[in-house]
């Protein structure tokens, strides 16, 4: 008798039970898993960060690129702080700041 509504409960619900371990298959087992797709996507959104600021990084590299080779004023502070050099007969001071 019990063996009798069993089966007729899987014939009932035979297409809603392999629907259900289908999603189940799909959301955990599978290689192509909805959690690896989610940890795929957040990787791509950080990457697509990254690389946009990389793009701005290189703008501002090339403005000031632009503003040292064109620009005498500037390449002479850039010149000076950077490889602290110094005009003749002039010293210079350098001002450590702490570490924190």
């Amino acid at each position: 008798m019990k063996i009798k509504k069993i089966q007729k409960f899987f014939h009932k619900y035979l297409f809603l039970i392999l629907f259900a371990l289908f999603l189940i298959w799909l959301t955990f087992f599978d290689p192509n898993s909805l959690i690896t797709q989610i940890k795929l996507s957040n990787q791509e959104k950080q990457m697509r960060e990254q690389a946009e600021w990389y793009r701005q990084e290189i703008n501002r590299y090339k403005t000031q690129l632009n503003e040292i080779m064109y620009n005498p004023e500037v390449t002479e502070k850039f010149v000076r702080e950077q490889y602290l050099m110094k005009k003749p007969n002039e010293e210079i001071f350098l001002i450590a700041r702490p570490a924190q």
